[in-house]
């Protein structure tokens, strides 16, 4: 649902490394930096990098598999099947001006 809908920034505001324009911190807020997120995804990558916030979805599987003996059953007995992914955001699939 679109009015669910957050903004995101791409690079953290946080990101010390960030380089500004013009010396000022606008480009962490400029138009290249904001993607769009469910509110739960941009939640969990909180201030994150977009590759840790990356890599953090894809070992999902290993992790509850490790940590959650329920979720090792109910795969076990095909309640669950689990499927690991490469992690593609929907922004990487447009092109920049569909963005």
């Amino acid at each position: 649902d679109l009015k669910a809908m957050q903004v995101d920034h791409l690079i953290p505001k946080r990101n010390e490394d960030c380089k500004y324009h013009d010396d000022t911190k606008e480009q962490i807020h400029c138009f290249e930096n904001l993607m769009p997120a469910c509110r739960s995804c941009n939640n969990y990558k909180s201030g994150n990098h977009l590759e840790i916030f990356r890599q953090g979805i894809e070992t999902q599987i290993e992790r509850l598999r490790s940590d959650k003996p329920t979720f090792s059953v109910a795969e076990r007995f095909g309640l669950i099947n689990s499927t690991p992914n490469k992690v593609v955001f929907h922004f990487e699939t447009l092109s920049k001006w569909q963005i």
